[in-house]
C-alpha cells in the first residue's frame, strides 16, 4: 500500500506506511488535507495513477502517454528519436598522439615491469625554484660590452672569458678598461710566445700612437703621425731625440756613429764596401749649405763622368771644385 500525499497546488509524493496491511478510510478517520488512500499493493514496476473516472488512484504501469506501457526498449525509443542524448567527440584529443593509443597499449605499458598504474607512482612532482649560489639575491655592478657574469671565490664579478672555466679573474677592471697583470696574451693564437706578453698572430693597426718606455714607465721611442700627413719614428736617449725618421723625407741620425756593413764604425758614417753617388737630380748651388757635398755627374756617350766637391777657397768664394 502506498500513501499519495497531494498538498494543495503542489506536487504529490508517494510513501508507504509501516504497515504493509491494507488501511480503508472511514469518515472517522483523521488524516492530514487532501491525503488518500490506495487500498492494495502494485505489482512489479507499476506505479500509482489518478483516475479521474473512478475519482480514485490506481496501481498501473508506465506508459508514454497514449496508454502504451513503457519498458526499457521504448525509454530508449524515446531519448533517442528526441535526441536528448548525442554523441560528441573531443577535436583536440582527437587531433592529439594520445587518441591513437589503444586499450591493449595501455595495459601494455601499465604491465610493464610489474610497474603498474604509473599514474600514481609520483614519477613527476611539484618542485620550486632553486637559487644557485644566492644568485637570486646577488648584486653585481655594471659589466663592460661582451663580459658575462661569472661566480669566483663565493662573489659574482664581470668576466671575459666564456670558456666556463674556475673563474680566477685574470682581468682586473681599471679607470676606463681592463688590465691583465699576469701570464701572456694571445691575439690569433692560442699558444703565445712565451717571450713576449702580447703575441698578435696577424696584422695590428694603430690608429695613432705606438709609445715605447722603459721600466720605468720613461719614454724612448715613438712610432706616431704628425698632423695626420706622414709617419715618423723617433728615439730617443735621456730624453734627446737621436734618431728621427720622417715619412716627408726630413730625418736625421745624431749622436753617434754610422755603420753600414760593420757594427763598430769608427767615424760618423764608416761603409764596409763601396758607395756610390748616383745623382740624377739637378745639381744644387754651392754654398755655405751644401758645403761639403760631393757630386757626380755622368757623362753621356762619348763623354767623361765628373766628380765635383762644393769647397770654399781662401778668398771665401764657394763653387764646385772638380775632382776628376
Amino acid at each position: 500500500m502506498f500513501v499519495v500525499s497531494c498538498l494543495a497546488f503542489a506536487r504529490c509524493t508517494v510513501s508507504a506506511p509501516a504497515s504493509t496491511a491494507p488501511v480503508v478510510l472511514t469518515a472517522d478517520t483523521t488524516f492530514p488535507d487532501n491525503v488518500v488512500q490506495i487500498a492494495a499493493r502494485c505489482a512489479d514496476a507499476e506505479v500509482p495513477r489518478w483516475d479521474d473516472a473512478a475519482a480514485a488512484w490506481t496501481c498501473a504501469a508506465v506508459t508514454s502517454g497514449g496508454g502504451a506501457a513503457l519498458n526499457e526498449t521504448a525509454v530508449d525509443g524515446l531519448v533517442a528519436n528526441n535526441g536528448y542524448l548525442t554523441s560528441e567527440s573531443d577535436p583536440a584529443f582527437s587531433s592529439s598522439p594520445v587518441a591513437a593509443v589503444t586499450q591493449q597499449q595501455k595495459a601494455n605499458w601499465d604491465a610493464a615491469y610489474g610497474w603498474g598504474d604509473h599514474a600514481t607512482q609520483g614519477y613527476l612532482s611539484a618542485e620550486a625554484d632553486p637559487t644557485v649560489n644566492g644568485l637570486a639575491t646577488a648584486t653585481l655592478a655594471p659589466c663592460f660590452d661582451g663580459q658575462v657574469a661569472k661566480f669566483n671565490a663565493g662573489l659574482w664579478e664581470c668576466q671575459t672569458d666564456l670558456t666556463g672555466g674556475p673563474g680566477v679573474g685574470q682581468w682586473a677592471d681599471v679607470t676606463g678598461g681592463i688590465a691583465y697583470s699576469a701570464g701572456r696574451v694571445g691575439i690569433g693564437t692560442l699558444s703565445p710566445d712565451p717571450t713576449f706578453k702580447l703575441h698578435v698572430d696577424g696584422m695590428v693597426k694603430i690608429g695613432t700612437t705606438l709609445q715605447i718606455t722603459n721600466t720605468t714607465g720613461t719614454q724612448m721611442g715613438t712610432l706616431d703621425t704628425a698632423a695626420d700627413t706622414h709617419g715618423y719614428l723617433r728615439l730617443t736617449n735621456a730624453g734627446t731625440t737621436n734618431v728621427l725618421i720622417r715619412g716627408n723625407g726630413f730625418s736625421y741620425l745624431s749622436g753617434g756613429n754610422v755603420g753600414i756593413g760593420t757594427s763598430a764604425p769608427g767615424q760618423a758614417l764608416e761603409v764596409n764596401g763601396g758607395a756610390r753617388l748616383n745623382t740624377a737630380a739637378a745639381k744644387p748651388t754651392c754654398d755655405a749649405t751644401t758645403r761639403g757635398t760631393f757630386w757626380v755627374s755622368q757623362g753621356a756617350g762619348g763623354v767623361k763622368d765628373s766628380v765635383e766637391v762644393c769647397a770654399k777657397d781662401a778668398s771665401d768664394s764657394y763653387a764646385w771644385r772638380t775632382l776628376y
